[in-house]
């Protein structure tokens, strides 16, 4: 079944409205490159992980991120199911210094477990680290997930999500012009040259969420 535009928009639209829908959908668009009219299942499937993503960001409420994830993997895929993870996702809820140590520790055992070699296992897991005190330092509280992910290749996700003030300066922190004198640009634009794949929504009155992975070589 062919997935339109108009689908997409009437399943986002009965969440969050159809102005919002149209957004997420044009930035998903945007950031995937994804041809609607040549759909492959490698395509649909990153382009639903970012409408996820816009998703997110709109929708705080987890019973209703979790129904809208649902029609969304029901419309892009009718007839499918999707595959269990061998390996369960990890969530560490972030409040205070002593979690980041936690979040890292756990990240890294978790890239052990998956096959990463020592040094990707480090990358990451310093990666972690700093999506942690970014979000102890100016959100103070948020939480990390961790999942493995099987698409084109086997690899890492990580999610850092917060209700904070959001970022007003994003273009210029990941363009290596702006660094606080707390460290915020180093801390982002490090943890992008880190991993293989970065994604980061913000919104003054939303907060951040940021997406990152890392494949295995």
């Amino acid at each position: 079944m062919m997935v339109t535009e108009e689908k997409i928009i009437e399943v986002i639209n009965k969440f969050v409205g159809i102005i919002y829908a149209k957004s997420i959908l044009k930035v998903a668009l945007t950031r995937t490159n994804v041809d609607l009219q040549n759909q492959i299942p490698a395509d649909k499937e990153r382009l639903i992980r970012q409408l996820k993503l816009g998703m997110s960001v709109c929708i705080r409420d987890s019973e209703k991120q979790k129904e809208c994830y649902d029609y969304l993997d029901k419309l892009f895929f009718p007839d499918e199911r999707p595959p269990l993870q061998k390996h369960p996702e990890i969530m560490i809820n972030i409040t205070s210094e002593s979690d980041i140590l936690v979040a890292r520790s756990k990240g890294r055992h978790f890239c052990k477990e998956i096959g990463f070699p020592q040094v990707m296992q480090i990358k990451i897991a310093t990666a972690i680290s700093e999506l942690s005190r970014n979000i102890v330092q100016y959100a103070g509280t948020g939480r990390i997930m961790i999942k493995v992910i099987e698409d084109h290749r086997k690899g890492i996700e990580v999610t850092a999500s917060d209700q904070g003030p959001g970022i007003h300066n994003l273009d210029e922190i990941l363009g290596g012009q702006y660094t606080s004198k707390s460290g915020l640009g180093m801390g982002l634009l490090g943890t992008k040259n880190l991993m293989d794949e970065f994604d980061i929504i913000t919104d003054t009155k939303q907060g951040t969420q940021i997406i990152v992975k890392k494949y295995i070589p």
